[in-house]
């Protein structure tokens, strides 16, 4: 085999350098799509994997491959490795030249990879006299500051995935990892901006920086600091000062929602949904709890609102001093009793009781009305009779009231109608009676009217439950 000259490998140098100046794709990262020798004995070559940006400023990851290019026939030849736009791993073989081989052109908008030189004999890449490879691929090196530091690549001749960055398009800058903005921004955040800082874009005519988002000196978070409207997709609307939802939301409001629209809240559980708020097709307004026509809203021992249903016929709303509360109604169902005299009852001796109506009341507090009709004898003609009636219980007095009347020349007494109340309260079952003493023997309690009579109610005893 001959020796492959100095001068002949020169020469696919700067046909490599002049390649690789003409790539106008680039890979990120200075081990990304490196092409090696795949071992000895083969002159098949191995690209890595790694990424990279393609002409048409795409960021793209290639996930490796290998090319082998054929054996020198007679004479030499120069072979291209290289990415095209569709991404995928392709081969031109250079035509064999005696003296000076040339490689193929690189196609426009291509990722070089390498220049393969295959002299006569040539079997793999271990030799000085076998094949050569010449990586053409373009990529950008950090610039080496002058205090020693690597600075981030300019991008633009390439990307730089160590630093980072690259290039989404020809004017667009890539971040890979975290952006950190301002000397002294914040040390945690995919994107890390300094205190008291905005984020900002010109508004569509060009003459005004808006606030974006940010955060003011009262570390409150601040959107659209400039009162603009915030649309969320196309479902929410951020105004000043109001939230639209909805893709036909109301139009006036501080929250708007679409027609029928309701507001709902997840449970603590976090298994069902917990109406808050919303209108219905009859345009009545729906409130939590409330679910069945009469509810009320009551607050609980949290103030957290809590369903009261509506109470029983007759019931009134009423507090039991924590609470509303539904209660029978004291008025709608009155609870009464009476006695009435059913006949004449004749007070034999003077100045005795004589027992007239009755009546037994449970426990509670009453209002008791007794009135009664009754005949009193006077010492004489012309001199008056009187009569005395008292409510008790046959030990205890509750009230008494006296009255009289004259008997006439002829010596027949005239009525006296006897009447009080009184409101008294038992703790259990009581008979309570009204009794009549006269101040002359042979009175008479009166069941019946004496004139013009209309049956047995001259003589009674009213009940009234009262609490």
């Amino acid at each position: 085999m001959v020796p492959v000259s100095l001068k002949t490998i020169f020469a696919r140098w700067v046909d490599a350098m002049d390649r690789r100046d003409a790539g106008t794709a680039y890979v990120v990262g200075q081990g990304s799509c490196a092409p090696t020798a795949h071992a000895a004995g083969s002159l098949q070559v191995d690209i890595a994997a790694g990424p990279f940006v393609s002409n048409a400023a795409a960021f793209a990851t290639f996930a490796g491959g290998n090319k082998t290019p054929a054996a020198a026939v007679a004479n030499a030849h120069v072979d291209l490795i290289y990415i095209d736009n569709a991404g995928v791993l392709q081969l031109a073989a250079g035509a064999e030249a005696a003296a000076n081989p040339v490689p193929p052109a690189l196609p426009a908008g291509a990722l070089g990879i390498a220049l393969v030189f295959v002299p006569p004999g040539a079997i793999d890449y271990t030799v000085a006299t076998s094949a050569y490879i010449f990586d053409i691929r373009q990529y950008n090196v950090p610039m080496s500051l002058p205090d020693g530091t690597i600075g981030a690549p300019a991008l633009a001749f390439g990307n730089e995935l160590a630093n980072g960055l690259y290039r989404v398009g020809a004017t667009v800058l890539g971040v890979s990892g975290n952006l950190a903005i301002g000397a002294s921004p914040a040390t945690a955040g995919i994107i890390r901006i300094p205190n008291n800082t905005f984020m900002r874009s010109l508004n569509f005519a060009g003459n005004l920086s808006q606030e974006l988002i940010g955060q003011d000196n009262t570390d409150t978070v601040v959107i659209a600091g400039n009162g603009q409207v915030v649309s969320i997709g196309s479902g929410a609307i951020i105004g000043n000062p109001f939230l639209s939802l909805g893709a036909n939301p109301a139009t006036v409001g501080n929250i708007r929602l679409n027609n029928q629209g309701t507001i709902y809240e997840r449970n603590a559980a976090n298994n069902a949904d917990i109406r808050l708020m919303g209108l219905d097709g009859s345009n009545n307004v729906l409130l939590a709890p409330i679910t069945t026509q009469g509810d009320l809203i009551v607050g609980g021992a949290s103030g957290i609102a809590g369903r009261l249903a509506i109470g029983s016929n007759n019931f009134v709303l009423t507090s039991n001093g924590t609470t509303a509360t539904w209660a029978a109604s004291q008025g709608a169902a009155l609870t009464t009793a009476e006695g009435v005299l059913g006949s004449d009852v004749t007070m034999t001796n003077a100045n005795q009781y004589y027992d007239g109506p009755s009546v037994s009341l449970a426990a509670g507090t009453w209002l008791i009305i007794a009135a009664i009709t009754c005949l009193a004898q006077g010492a004489g003609s012309n001199l008056p009779g009187n009569a005395t009636m008292k409510i008790w219980d046959g030990t205890t007095n509750f009230a008494s009231i006296e009255g009289n009347n004259y008997i006439g020349t002829m010596g027949s007494p005239f009525p006296i109608p006897l009447t009080t109340a009184v409101i008294k309260t038992f703790g259990g079952t009581t008979t309570v009676k009204a009794s009549v003493a006269s101040g002359q023997a042979g009175g008479t309690i009166k069941a019946t009217a004496p004139d013009n009579g209309a049956g047995a109610t001259a003589s009674r005893i009213e009940a009234i439950k009262v609490g």
